[in-house]
């Protein structure tokens, strides 16, 4: 038996929606230039945020009453539509597609992924399964309205989503896992979602065959993180470009 990859896992914790994008950028930019393994992590946002897609329109009816809220608007580096991250979890991979064969294609990847993200909610006692139906209708704005092939789902309804970016032989995709809308005070949330995380780690360690192994981010990467939060993801010309 060969040994397993080894893929580099960070869990961020809470962080504001700058800090978060500019991470995710950070690190699928460095991944190439210093040689660095596959990365998994995880986050949640603090306070909460709305992300759109890099193609969508920030002057939308939809936004119109969290804008009046004074929520942080955000605009990612991957397409895909509106989420509202309150209660949820966030997950991103930054890998090269010759990890494995499957990451060439798009959708398969896609699909590898969230089986993976199934086998730990389903260890959960969650009911998740991917969305075999080709829905034909126009795209929502917001990313959960309706469910797309290969998205996971609990009894119909859309509980996880997510997009991708490619650049040369990197990919990067992330995705938001939503959480138990009963968990109403801090304490027991942060409890909850370790307990998620710890269950996808699993999920993730399975499917793929692959060991996680605990990490930080570089010194590159936090430099590269700061300039982008600083130069691009907290400006108006970023997040109002369309």
């Amino acid at each position: 038996m060969g040994r397993k990859k080894e893929w580099r896992l960070i869990d961020s914790g809470y962080l504001d929606a700058y800090t978060n994008m500019a991470i995710d950028e950070a690190i699928f930019a460095m991944r190439e230039k210093l040689g660095l393994p596959a990365t998994l992590r995880f986050y949640a946002w603090k306070p909460a945020a709305i992300s759109i897609g890099y193609f969508q329109k920030i002057e939308d009816p939809s936004l119109e009453r969290y804008k009046r809220q004074k929520l942080t608007i955000v605009r990612r580096l991957t397409g895909g539509g509106a989420i509202l991250h309150r209660r949820e979890i966030t997950y991103s991979l930054a890998c090269s597609t010759h990890e494995f064969p499957t990451f060439r294609d798009i959708i398969k990847m896609q699909k590898l992924t969230h089986e993976a993200i199934i086998l730990g909610l389903q260890n959960l006692g969650v009911h998740a399964e991917l969305e075999r139906k080709e829905i034909r209708r126009p795209d929502p704005y917001f990313c959960f309205v309706i469910p797309s092939k290969y998205d996971v789902v609990e009894d119909g309804r859309k509980i996880v989503g997510s997009a991708q970016r490619r650049k040369n032989k990197a990919f990067f995709q992330h995705g938001s896992i939503l959480m138990d809308d009963k968990i109403s005070f801090e304490g027991a949330e942060k409890r909850y979602k370790e307990k998620i995380i710890d269950s996808l780690i699993w999920g993730f360690e399975k499917r793929l065959g692959i060991k996680l192994v605990p990490g930080q981010l570089t010194k590159e990467e936090m430099k590269l993180c700061q300039e982008l939060k600083k130069t691009k993801y907290s400006t108006r010309n970023w997040n109002y470009r369309r």
